[in-house]
């Protein structure tokens, strides 16, 4: 039988869009190759918008610093880095407050971060 421990670890690896135990139903598998075609649209769609979104945030004048719930840095484009003077690779992984401090532009004091 091919639902025993050793092939589910194996199958977890290599991360399929669904499984089929046999023996299976005609209807069972026309389920799963609809819902595994699915699936692969939308990561293809995925990733033509990441491309583009990366693109995007590479070439505005703005600087653009994401982080996470936890605020560590997840991206910078190339003006964040200039400004801050820590380049991406750097700075991911890290807390916000590490990469830049926020001040007051009148009194040059430093300001609780809004993330």
């Amino acid at each position: 039988m091919h639902a025993d421990e050793n092939t589910l670890e194996r199958a977890k690896i290599t991360e399929p869009f669904a499984y089929l135990i046999k023996p299976f139903k005609e209807r069972e598998l026309q389920t799963n190759i609809e819902i595994t075609l699915t699936k692969h649209g939308l990561e293809r769609q995925l990733k033509v918008n990441k491309k583009w979104l990366d693109a995007l945030l590479r070439s505005i004048s703005d600087g653009v610093i994401a982080s996470d719930m936890q605020e560590l840095i997840t991206f910078m484009n190339p003006v964040a880095e200039n400004l801050t003077g820590w380049k991406q690779q750097e700075a991911c992984g890290r807390n916000s407050s590490e990469i830049f401090n926020i001040a007051n532009a009148e009194t040059h004091h430093s300001i609780e971060s809004p993330m």
